[in-house]
């Protein structure tokens, strides 16, 4: 019976962070709960990324419609949350794409590349939406988030990202400058 409710006041705890745009709150609760469902034997994947989500927004059902690899825009978006019932007119809509060993900064790049919030008014959803990237770097065993609030006409009203984006995003330019560098030394 303990595991339900620490599963249900976890996942009520990281809906609250998530539409409060507290991504240190959201990648602490991340961390946690990826020890408490992944095994060390398991391959860290797409897939058992997903499982932490699930387990991780358990309760948000009760207040959104989620849906999973839904196909939208340009592709399939990992999950989109769809307030349901009398919250879709007053409801924030949440987009969640998930990256291992990348930036959580490419998740939301991908998210607008492949346009995943086309044709959320025509369905009758009309405030604001909540772009979340969320990185898992498996050498650091840290999750890393960037959330961009947008209105419903996908004019950027906030951005927030986590420390561990902010550091992996600089290493990751280190490296590809580190690269041009080496690239253009050993041109004659």
């Amino acid at each position: 019976m303990q595991y339900f409710y620490n599963m249900i006041k976890n996942s009520d705890e990281m809906l609250e962070v998530t539409l409060h745009k507290n991504v240190k709150r959201m990648c602490e609760i991340l961390d946690k709960l990826h020890m408490e469902k992944i095994i060390i034997e398991d391959k860290l994947d797409h897939g058992n990324l997903k499982r932490v989500m699930d387990y991780s927004y358990f309760n948000a059902r009760t207040k959104y419609d989620i849906e999973e690899e839904s196909p939208r825009g340009h592709g399939r978006a990992d999950i989109i949350f769809l307030p349901k019932g009398k919250n879709k007119v007053n409801g924030e809509i949440i987009i969640i794409e998930l990256k291992v060993n990348s930036t959580a900064k490419e998740a939301i790049n991908q998210i607008h590349q492949k346009k995943y919030y086309n044709g959320l008014k025509k369905k009758g959803y009309y405030r604001n939406i909540l772009l979340i990237g969320i990185n898992y770097d498996q050498k650091k065993v840290k999750y890393s988030c960037v959330i961009e609030e947008y209105n419903n006409k996908i004019k950027l009203l906030s951005t927030s990202e986590s420390e561990a984006e902010r550091k992996r995003s600089n290493e990751l330019e280190i490296i590809r400058k580190n690269k041009r560098l080496r690239g253009s030394s050993s041109k004659p």
